[in-house]
């Protein structure tokens, strides 16, 4: 089964809901750059990035490069 990266992430930087990681952006990008990704299906990754960081996939991006490697 496949986890919920929306969940753990809201669980790793300890906050009460999934709506307040877009208001710690920075705090979830360092946590998100150092997570292990390959629980998560690349739709849910894509989803999770365009919730908390917007139009910016900059961060998608960084984070596509980083598992091709």
């Amino acid at each position: 089964m496949k986890r919920d990266i929306f969940e753990d992430m809201r669980v790793k930087v300890g906050c009460m809901y999934i709506s307040d990681l877009s208001s710690l952006e920075k705090q979830v990008e360092k946590e998100l750059l150092n997570f292990s990704l390959e629980q998560y299906s690349k739709e849910q990754i894509y989803e999770f990035c365009e919730y908390v960081f917007g139009k910016n996939n900059s961060i998608y991006k960084s984070l596509k490069d980083k598992s091709n490697k």
